[in-house]
């Protein structure tokens, strides 16, 4: 998203606001994509993803401004797009990003946030211990 904001806005001088599509799609068939939660007991899978073909894009409208370059922006942007997906399938709220910009750090998995947690911080993206509600 970041990239696509500042090439819109560096290399073609457009401003306002863009719609973005955002779509899961599965590396092939054998290998779903598993729509879930983490929770501090573990991960509960909440639903399966249907075949790629079948499969919902979300769509936002959103400032192109605020995500030419990462941050709080982007992830309140991913934030939107993720719920939007996750609605397709009842998935209320996907707990990893929220959407005032902050990461929720309690819904990633210890290994993945060894891996990402500095990315996070070195782009300046605030780090929550918030929960959301069940």
């Amino acid at each position: 998203m970041a990239t696509l904001a500042e090439h819109a806005t560096t290399r073609s001088y457009a401003g306002g606001n863009a719609t973005f599509h955002a779509r899961l799609v599965t590396a092939s068939p054998e290998r779903p994509i598993a729509i879930c939660r983490r929770t501090d007991w573990g991960t509960e899978s909440l639903s399966r993803m249907p075949a790629v073909a079948s499969s919902v894009p979300a769509e936002a409208v959103l400032d192109l401004g605020a995500l030419d370059r990462l941050g709080p922006g982007t992830v309140q942007a991913s934030s939107m797009l993720l719920n939007e997906i996750g609605n397709t399938y009842a998935v209320e709220q996907l707990g990893q990003f929220s959407d005032t910009g902050a990461v929720r750090r309690r819904y990633w998995p210890a290994s993945m946030w060894q891996q990402i947690g500095g990315w996070f911080a070195a782009n300046g993206i605030p780090v929550s211990e918030d929960r959301i509600s069940d």
